[in-house]
């Protein structure tokens, strides 16, 4: 090859090199693919967006309930209840409905009680059922119990049992629950009689009752209105 045709090659082939470092390709961004999903009648469909699932409330702890004077609750049945001793671990409860009756209540348990018929007072109890808000699920909490009904002593075979918890919506609200029962039966007789609680901590008082005693027919009470200080 001739000088001046060599020098004309090599002359043009760097003005190549050089063009081809001064503009290199254009980049390429690379994004996730988003496909419409596909209805069974062949019809797009916008993507699903999954909410997030309801959390359900914290549950609170299962404590001894401490009562104001004043608290009060009503009932489905016309049962009502209200507050009008207190000394922070007992409380006098006197029935709205009746006003003739009350009683008085240690944790969930009654110590003395005035129907229309008798006056109770508990005298005695082989175990101490305070223990029960302390007691896993499923471990029952038995114990003798001696009352007195008009002077005459009564005793009675009495378990407690939380059967664990539960979140239950009634006329006064929704109400995250503990769940306990009481079952006791006569030591001297046929009598047996149990209890249901759906005891809410907030309302400080069971929303809702299952209950029978003796030869009466099974029956049930939720919470209608009620107030707390």
């Amino acid at each position: 090859m001739k000088p001046v045709l060599r020098a004309l090659v090599l002359a043009f082939a760097g003005v190549a090199a050089a063009c081809t470092v001064q503009n290199p390709p254009p980049a390429v961004t690379t994004e996730p693919a988003s496909f419409p999903k596909t209805t069974a009648a062949g019809t797009a469909a916008a993507p699903t967006v999954l909410a997030a699932a309801p959390t359900r409330p914290a549950s609170q702890p299962f404590v001894p309930p401490h009562w104001s004077v004043g608290d009060s609750w009503r009932y489905s049945d016309g049962y009502g209840m209200t507050v009008v001793e207190s000394n922070g671990e007992t409380a006098k409860f006197q029935r709205l409905d009746d006003p003739a009756q009350w009683f008085v209540m240690r944790g969930l348990f009654r110590e003395e009680t005035k129907s229309r018929a008798a006056l109770r007072n508990v005298v005695f109890r082989s175990e101490n059922p305070m223990e029960l808000f302390g007691s896993p699920p499923g471990k029952p909490i038995v114990f003798m119990r001696e009352y007195t009904r008009n002077g005459v002593t009564v005793r009675h075979r009495t378990s407690w049992t939380i059967e664990g918890r539960e979140t239950v919506t009634v006329p006064a609200g929704t109400f995250d629950t503990v769940v306990a029962v009481m079952r006791t039966r006569s030591l001297t007789g046929n009598w047996v009689g149990y209890e249901r609680w759906w005891y809410s901590p907030a309302a400080r008082n069971y929303v809702r009752m299952e209950y029978r005693y003796g030869e009466t027919p099974e029956s049930s009470r939720v919470l209608v209105t009620y107030s707390v200080k």
